[in-house]
């Protein structure tokens, strides 16, 4: 159990401080038997390359299992059942929903502040906006990162 917890304490450092601009849930297929599970990979990197890692719902703010008529809370589960495999809860598309915990940043510089902003294309969202200094002189990000992943169980249709 105490080696169980240190690794997702592990994973949870790793996701939160891995200097990489996206994360994404792959699937191993996108179409499963209804008695097959998925077993999802958390990829970290930039265009869509990177490093796997095993899929810890407890690093993750929120964690939905999402299908066509239920839903279930993954991030409180037991740590034992952590890497468990999904199963379908009923035939029809799944979705797994992730919310990353808030992130932080801080840019001791306007300028690597604003080279950021113009890096990810949102220079309209500061348009007649100067970027708030903190009492320290520096510039404070808070965000979160969301992903999510489709598979189908069952038969197909259409």
């Amino acid at each position: 159990m105490h080696k169980l917890l240190l690794a997702v304490i592990f994973q949870t450092c790793l996701i939160t401080t891995v200097q990489a601009h996206e994360f994404w849930i792959r699937s191993p297929a996108q179409i499963l038997d209804l008695d097959e599970t998925l077993t999802p990979e958390v990829w970290i990197g930039e265009e869509l390359e990177g490093r796997s890692f095993s899929f810890q719902p407890r690093a993750y703010q929120i964690a939905r299992w999402i299908g066509p008529k239920a839903e279930q809370s993954l991030q409180n589960q037991a740590l034992t059942q952590a890497d468990r495999p999904l199963r379908a809860l009923s035939e029809g598309l799944h979705m797994l929903a992730v919310t990353s915990f808030d992130q932080r940043l801080t840019y001791n510089k306007q300028d690597k502040f604003l080279k950021f902003v113009r890096d990810v294309g949102a220079e309209a969202a500061l348009e007649g906006v100067d970027p708030l200094l903190g009492d320290d002189g520096e510039i404070h990000e808070t965000y979160r990162r969301l992903s999510k992943t489709l598979v189908h169980f069952g038969t197909q249709s259409g």
